[in-house]
């Protein structure tokens, strides 16, 4: 055999390789959350690397797991209810898959996923090629062939994550047609550096809520307080994530600032009058102590540092007395829930617990 230097070829890197951003820098996503619009405070996730494919399905599980949510809708006209998603997810797989498609991977920019309270917007750098015009991606007429990454996408076809035909278009335009969806706007510059789709919330997701809360026969002690919470939970939208649920898509910091965005919402919602009742029945109902330890737990902690958090020594009293209610009454959860006697089991506050918190801020006010 010759001496020969050999080279992997770009697409393996790509796909194959573990860190690609290596070899093309910001060859990664990320994500950005503005539960209250673009002028207020967001929320940045942990980019999600990797090889190609693995980002493609580890940010649609993310999405999945933390903004895509599905609700029943019972027509009148009609026998059966339909379900209705606030986005669809295969209009968001195709626009994904696309994005890393078509993406320019010289320039050192990473696709963008923008959340805002009424639309997605995809941020892919490398825009269309300018034989073909903006308008054609409203139609869905778009017969290009000249294709940035064909290799890419002919791996991309063999994971059965695109077609490669100059479909994409037509079945996202199709896909959100179908759920009820409007139509995304597509946008570039004239230089075609950027390529940016939004895509809108269903009308049915878009309408603001006001919960109503029944405070007259509220008893303002833990059980009380718990049933409360149990209430504006049934009350706010069913797809909140609680406890550590999704994990598995996120780190557990990524689940605790979408569980913190979500906190502000649910409470948002409520009446200004109402959540101040409910602060000032939250201050004088529970113990100092269990709100110190919720806030500690924000940041997972084993029981040993929580326990000593509160100047107490770490025995199993204490243990039963101040984290086991918590909870048993889901306040509090395991990180390793399937393994509750781990030497690395921690403890976190959940969406419950948080929710405590964000009302106090209404007392401080």
């Amino acid at each position: 055999m010759p001496n020969e230097h050999v080279f992997p070829r770009n697409v393996g890197l790509l796909v194959f390789s573990e860190s690609p951003e290596k070899y093309f820098p910001s060859t990664q996503v990320e994500l950005v959350y503005f539960p209250k619009g673009q002028a207020e405070e967001f929320t940045e996730y942990d980019p999600i690397k990797g090889p190609v494919p693995s980002q493609i399905k580890r940010t649609l599980e993310f999405l999945t797991t933390n903004f895509l949510k599905e609700k029943v809708i019972k027509p009148t006209h009609k026998a059966e209810s339909n379900r209705t998603w606030n986005y669809f997810l295969q209009a968001i797989e195709e626009i994904l898959v696309n994005a890393f498609y078509h993406r320019d991977y010289q320039q050192r920019e990473p696709i963008e996923i923008r959340i805002y309270p009424n639309s997605i917007v995809f941020i892919n750098h490398g825009g269309p090629d300018r034989s073909i015009r903006l308008e054609s991606f409203n139609s869905g007429l778009v017969r290009n062939r000249r294709y940035r990454n064909r290799r890419l996408g002919e791996f991309l076809k063999e994971l059965q994550l695109t077609e490669g035909r100059a479909t994409g278009i037509p079945t996202v335009l199709k896909a959100l047609k179908d759920n009820g969806s409007a139509a995304p706007v597509f946008k570039s510059d004239d230089d075609r550096t950027f390529f940016e789709v939004e895509i809108f919330i269903h009308p049915e997701f878009a309408k603001k809520e006001t919960i109503v809360l029944d405070l007259d026969h509220v008893n303002w002690d833990i059980e009380g307080i718990n049933k409360l919470l149990d209430q504006l939970l049934d009350s706010a939208d069913g797809g909140i994530v609680t406890g550590i649920a999704g994990v598995q898509a996120g780190t557990i910091a990524e689940i605790n600032k979408y569980n913190d965005s979500q906190c502000v919402e649910i409470v948002a919602a409520v009446d200004s009058a109402i959540a101040g009742t409910i602060a000032g029945g939250i201050a004088g109902g529970i113990a100092d102590n269990t709100i110190k330890l919720i806030d500690d737990a924000i940041i997972a902690k084993s029981r040993k540092e929580l326990l000593t958090s509160l100047s107490l020594v770490n025995n199993a009293n204490n243990f039963e007395t101040y984290i086991q209610p918590m909870a048993a009454i889901n306040w509090l959860t395991m990180t390793i829930p399937d393994k509750p006697t781990s030497p690395n089991q921690k403890y976190i506050t959940t969406i419950k617990g948080r929710l405590v918190l964000e009302f106090l801020k209404h007392k401080a006010k």
